[in-house]
Protein backbone atom coordinates (compact mmCIF):
# COMPACT_ATOMS: atom_id res chain seq x y z
CA UNK A 1 0.00 0.00 0.00
CA UNK A 2 3.17 2.20 0.61
CA UNK A 3 4.03 1.82 -2.55
CA UNK A 4 0.10 2.85 -4.47
CA UNK A 5 0.45 5.96 -1.90
CA UNK A 6 3.89 6.91 -3.41
CA UNK A 7 3.38 6.16 -6.93
CA UNK A 8 -0.14 8.21 -6.39
CA UNK A 9 1.66 11.05 -4.86
CA UNK A 10 3.97 10.83 -7.90
CA UNK A 11 1.25 10.98 -10.61
CA UNK A 12 -0.14 14.36 -8.58
CA UNK A 13 3.42 15.84 -8.86
CA UNK A 14 3.27 15.08 -12.70
CA UNK A 15 -0.43 16.36 -13.05
CA UNK A 16 -0.45 19.27 -10.42
CA UNK A 17 3.00 19.73 -10.92
CA UNK A 18 2.71 20.23 -7.15
CA UNK A 19 2.64 17.73 -4.23
CA UNK A 20 -0.60 17.89 -2.68
CA UNK A 21 -0.71 20.91 -0.06
CA UNK A 22 -3.41 22.66 2.12
CA UNK A 23 -4.89 25.97 1.25
CA UNK A 24 -5.17 25.25 -2.64
CA UNK A 25 -8.26 26.32 -3.39
CA UNK A 26 -10.00 22.96 -3.68
CA UNK A 27 -12.50 22.34 -1.12
CA UNK A 28 -11.39 19.18 0.46
CA UNK A 29 -14.04 17.40 2.52
CA UNK A 30 -16.47 17.86 -0.97
CA UNK A 31 -13.47 16.52 -2.85
CA UNK A 32 -13.25 13.84 -0.37
CA UNK A 33 -17.28 13.45 -0.63
CA UNK A 34 -17.40 13.01 -5.02
CA UNK A 35 -14.34 10.33 -4.46
CA UNK A 36 -16.51 8.45 -1.75
CA UNK A 37 -19.64 8.33 -3.71
CA UNK A 38 -17.26 7.39 -6.56
CA UNK A 39 -16.20 4.23 -4.56
CA UNK A 40 -19.65 3.28 -4.01
CA UNK A 41 -20.61 3.48 -7.60
CA UNK A 42 -17.41 0.68 -8.42
CA UNK A 43 -18.43 -1.19 -5.13
CA UNK A 44 -21.44 -1.15 -6.83
CA UNK A 45 -20.26 -2.45 -10.32
CA UNK A 46 -18.65 -5.00 -8.64
CA UNK A 47 -21.37 -6.17 -6.96
CA UNK A 48 -23.21 -6.33 -10.57
CA UNK A 49 -20.91 -7.87 -12.48
CA UNK A 50 -19.79 -10.82 -9.17
CA UNK A 51 -23.82 -11.21 -9.43
CA UNK A 52 -23.95 -12.18 -13.32
CA UNK A 53 -20.71 -13.91 -12.82
CA UNK A 54 -22.34 -16.18 -10.24
CA UNK A 55 -25.30 -17.07 -12.25
CA UNK A 56 -23.06 -18.10 -15.22
CA UNK A 57 -20.98 -20.21 -13.00
CA UNK A 58 -24.25 -21.75 -11.92
CA UNK A 59 -25.30 -21.87 -15.47
CA UNK A 60 -21.93 -23.51 -16.36
CA UNK A 61 -21.92 -26.16 -13.87
CA UNK A 62 -25.46 -27.37 -14.68
CA UNK A 63 -24.42 -28.15 -18.25
CA UNK A 64 -21.51 -29.68 -17.26
CA UNK A 65 -23.27 -32.38 -14.88
CA UNK A 66 -25.52 -32.75 -18.05
CA UNK A 67 -22.73 -33.22 -20.24
CA UNK A 68 -21.08 -35.83 -18.08
CA UNK A 69 -24.20 -37.56 -18.01
CA UNK A 70 -24.85 -37.49 -21.61
CA UNK A 71 -21.25 -38.60 -21.91
CA UNK A 72 -21.60 -41.43 -19.31
CA UNK A 73 -25.00 -42.79 -21.00
CA UNK A 74 -23.06 -42.89 -24.20
CA UNK A 75 -20.26 -45.03 -22.86
CA UNK A 76 -23.08 -47.39 -21.07
CA UNK A 77 -24.73 -47.53 -24.50
CA UNK A 78 -21.95 -48.36 -26.67
CA UNK A 79 -20.66 -50.96 -24.26
CA UNK A 80 -23.82 -52.98 -25.48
Amino acid sequence: MTHDLERRAAEGRVKYGTLLRGFNGHDALTDAYQEALDLVMYLRQLMYEQSALAAENTRLKAEIVQLKEMLEKRTVDDLK
